[in-house]
């Protein structure tokens, strides 16, 4: 399941959140939007102004991205993943894997980007997010405050998922 914005408030000296659900769908339509939330191919950020995110894995190591936020990576193969944020410039961007980070970067301008490569031997699933010292005045929850985070990219054992739904399968064509 993909993530998606919300925000409420139970006291009215607390204003409520802006949180933007952006959508990769393959068309502006609404089977287009309804089939980017259903394969999760999501990231939220505080609003309208706030950080965007590009996440994408590169499987086949021919320097473009196959798989997209939402998507699924197999096993025991080398996979250079990208990262591109924008509008985040004083913040930071945070690699993470099965929920904790794994790489935490300072973001120094407007427009900037990682690489890193992973080789997953079990289930696992990457996010990206960016964070940002919690402002002490608004009396939060914890000493840093996350303004934008994606669904995941998963790693997964393909073949045995494609052997499983089609038994006809040969993984050595």
């Amino acid at each position: 399941a993909g993530i998606t914005g919300g925000s409420g408030s139970g006291a009215p000296k607390i204003p409520l959140g802006r949180p933007l659900t952006y959508i990769h769908a393959r068309e502006l339509s609404l089977p287009g939007l309804l089939e980017g939330l259903r394969l999760g191919r999501t990231y939220v950020s505080r609003g309208p102004d706030g950080p965007k995110l590009h996440f994408g894995a590169d499987v086949l190591s021919d320097g473009k991205v196959d798989v997209g936020i939402g998507g699924i990576i197999p096993l025991n193969i080398e996979v250079s993943f990208e990262v591109a944020v924008q509008n985040a410039q004083g913040m930071k961007l945070q690699v993470i894997e099965n929920g904790r980070p794994i790489r935490t970067i300072p973001i120094n301008s407007n427009d900037t980007g990682i690489r890193f490569k992973r080789m997953p031997s079990s289930d696992a699933a990457f996010r990206v997010r960016v964070i940002k010292a919690a402002d002490e005045k608004s009396k939060g929850f914890g000493p840093l405050e996350v303004v934008a985070l994606s669904s995941p990219i998963y790693a997964r054992d393909i073949t045995a998922e494609l052997l499983w739904r089609n038994p006809n399968f040969d993984p050595e064509k």
